[in-house]
């Protein structure tokens, strides 16, 4: 054996020896659930953005219809709807953009897909459509499995960032714990904050948290109108059904989110398509019991919002004044009443 031969051996067991205990802590707590099966002891949000394409992709013919949205449309209760099987996408600050992409990875790995729907809200286009940006919790599954590679090498041997790690290393009592449903429904399942909220309401409704919008303030409206545009273009070419619908807003968000740019949205999302309208200032939007804190409506809400989208879904109350299906034909009368609630 040359002495060059002997370097590279050196070399190379001097790597993964310093590499190891990266490779153990990162595989050992997989913070992001890269490797994880079970989702019970997932101490932050996992990159449900890799996780769930990879998951559907692997299991085709499990679901012929999907609900696309950001974290708030998590607390839908999709798997519920009785027209189809369907996944929920939910991505933490999932934009227009992002949800064309997962789409297009479906259809080009010949998923059959049924129905779609499209959740939207008012930072929908106001946050700016990601690019590859090297963080390990929100990049996609790619196209190509090389670059689905480098994600699993560097997710194996980067080290973590001592916060990541943190409520893994110490967890903090009386914290409430969420499972992520990966491999079933899709949705994050909160159950002890359901329960400590129905036992504490108002404990719950008086919380200084609700005093704290969630503000966004940029603008890309026409790129996300033109995102808009592909997506319900896609789904008309592959005869899939899309419904799409807005999120409803807790009052705070929505009055601090520039309500009347959120109208000019509307308004033009109208020349794409029919949709949805959940938010504005109604019965809901103002009940502080209807919300985890200024961003996230409950789960009995989403149970209303598929009540009024679904005539055949269980016969669940929704009050008149939520949920209105806006045209083309009644954008006017709608933007009106929106006004006459500011």
């Amino acid at each position: 054996m040359n002495a060059a031969v002997k370097l590279i051996i050196k070399i190379v067991i001097i790597s993964m020896l310093a590499l190891a205990p990266t490779t153990y802590i990162n595989m050992h707590y997989d913070p992001y659930g890269i490797y994880r099966t079970d989702f019970r002891e997932q101490k932050i949000e996992p990159n449900q953005r890799f996780i769930k394409i990879r998951y559907i992709l692997n299991n085709p013919g499990k679901y012929d219809s999907f609900m696309f949205g950001s974290s708030r449309v998590g607390n839908i209760p999709s798997e519920s709807i009785p027209d189809g099987k369907y996944y929920n996408m939910t991505i933490s600050q999932g934009i227009p953009s992002e949800h064309l992409y997962n789409l297009k990875l479906l259809l080009d790995n010949k998923i059959k897909v049924k129905t779609v729907m499209l959740g939207l809200e008012d930072f929908s286009y106001k946050l700016e459509p990601r690019s590859e940006n090297g963080e390990l919790i929100t990049e996609p599954y790619s196209e190509s499995a090389i670059e689905n590679l480098k994600y699993y090498i560097k997710y194996t041997f980067k080290m973590p960032d001592r916060n990541v790690l943190e409520p893994y290393i110490h967890p903090k009592d009386g914290e409430f714990p969420v499972f992520y449903d990966i491999y079933n429904s899709g949705r994050p399942i909160h159950t002890e904050i359901d329960e400590y909220i129905n036992t504490h309401k108002d404990e719950h409704i008086k919380d200084k948290k609700f005093k704290t919008p969630s503000v966004h303030n940029t603008n890309f409206m026409d790129q996300t109108l033109k995102d808009i545009q592909e997506f319900v273009d896609l789904c008309n070419k592959n005869s899939i059904k899309c419904i799409v619908f807005i999120n409803p807003t807790y009052k705070a968000t929505y009055t601090a989110n520039n309500p009347v740019q959120f109208m000019e949205f509307k308004k033009r999302l109208t020349g794409i398509t029919d949709f949805y309208d959940f938010s504005g200032i109604n019965s809901i939007t103002g009940d502080p019991f209807n919300y985890y804190e200024t961003s996230h409506f409950r789960v009995f809400i989403g149970e209303k919002m598929l009540a009024r989208m679904f005539d055949n879904y269980n016969k669940v109350p929704v009050p008149e004044d939520f949920g209105v299906l806006v045209t083309k034909k009644n954008i006017e009368q709608h933007l009106k009443m929106l006004k006459e609630q500011l």
